[in-house]
């Protein structure tokens, strides 16, 4: 078992990190990636569910495993990992028999030469072994054809074995962020940004994908050209960039008929809800039945709903999530439960409905325009 202690201490590690250093990405993410995914680590755990739970007999439990581990490799994971991330090389071949073009990253401030001597003590799995290559050594994965190495004093990197040859070989291409891209790279706690190259849209946008979306969403899927999501403590963004103006144009108009749909079927639910509550013979019906906890479900998805802001800019569509200040409080531990129900009851109550609210507003305005027997089918 000794051989995984360095691999288990890490794996653990990343659950509990918390730190400020922010590392350089410029020299490590590649060219125009076709993917690129990024977690603050620090950010995302250092929130009051994971301070909940990292307390007690839990805390001194993992303290003595990373006073331990700091000890032998001068690495503290309270203050020395920043974020995790992935990204996919554009010219990666979906159809290749093994992975490629992929590269796993954990940031950070390290002595790579102290944890490699503490990582070489221990005997090796089968089909693991150290290499050298170039001015790095590696760790080597044969069965995954992907290799691990400490690139500098900010990086560790698993990518695939071509990439890693760029790396160790200097022959890597990065990538120079701009713009909105570099502004959300940096500063979201969660950030992902996909670009369909005609190589990924042959693998997700197929014929049968398409075939499965209504008819007024299918021209702006084929049409997608990036999607961006960031997020930063409550405020979320989801942009979606396509081929032309028209398409964006088409799929905005879409989102806000579902918007303006999921609204007002949340409405006659809430009002159903409230009837249900009025007309009880007795207390004892209103308490045991879900009309209550029903409403307050329903309540709050309505107050969400209203923080949901649309945006169209030329070939673009925002779709903004900004939670007022005053929200962090839903957020903490002790109300977690009560949000953990109320989305519960979201699920249960108005995702179903939505559909057939969908479907009769499209019926009624076929109907109008003289189509009567018109009949939708997803």
């Amino acid at each position: 078992m000794k051989k995984y202690s360095f691999i288990s201490a890490l794996a653990i590690a990343l659950v509990f990190v918390s730190t400020a250093f922010a590392a350089d990405y410029s020299g490590l993410i590649a060219k125009d990636p076709v993917a690129l995914v990024k977690l603050n680590l620090g950010s995302f755990l250092s929130g009051p569910v994971m301070t909940a739970v990292y307390k007690g007999e839990i805390k001194r439990s993992l303290d003595t495993v990373f006073n331990e581990f700091e000890k032998k490799t001068g690495l503290s994971f309270t203050r020395d990992i920043t974020d995790i991330g992935f990204f996919a090389e554009s010219g990666i071949d979906f159809n290749a028999p093994g992975p490629n073009g992929i590269c796993f990253f954990i940031s950070g401030k390290f002595d790579r030469e102290k944890l490699i001597n503490e990582i070489e003590k221990g005997k090796m799995p089968p089909g693991v072994s150290f290499q050298k290559s170039g001015d790095v050594k590696t760790i080597k994965f044969e069965k995954m054809n992907m290799s691990g190495a400490f690139i500098d004093e900010n990086f560790f990197v698993l990518a695939t074995s071509d990439v890693m040859e760029k790396i160790a070989s200097k022959k890597f291409e990065a990538a120079a962020l701009s713009g909105v891209i570099k502004d959300k790279f940096e500063t979201s706690c969660i950030f992902m940004h996909v670009k369909f190259n005609e190589a990924l849209k042959k693998l997700v946008m197929t014929k049968e994908t398409l075939a499965k979306l209504p008819p007024d969403l299918r021209e702006a899927s084929a049409a997608l050209s990036e999607v961006t999501v960031s997020g930063k403590s409550l405020d979320f963004s989801l942009a979606f960039k396509f081929s032309g103006a028209k398409q964006a144009g088409d799929f905005k108009k879409s989102l806000d008929a579902l918007k303006s749909m999921a609204e007002l079927n949340l409405a006659a639910k809430t009002r159903e809800a409230e009837e249900k509550i009025k007309n009880s013979a007795t207390v004892f019906e209103m308490i045991s039945s879900d009309a209550a906890n029903m409403k307050t479900g329903l309540a709050l998805l309505t107050e969400v709903m209203s923080l949901i802001k649309l945006e169209g800019n030329g070939d673009s569509v925002i779709i903004n999530l900004n939670f007022p200040a005053g929200y962090a409080e839903a957020f903490s531990p002790e109300a977690m439960p009560f949000m953990v129900a109320a989305v519960g009851i979201i699920a249960a109550v108005a995702i179903p409905n939505f559909k057939k609210a969908r479907d009769k507003a499209r019926q009624k305005a076929r109907e109008k325009s003289g189509e009567k027997n018109f009949e939708y089918n997803d």
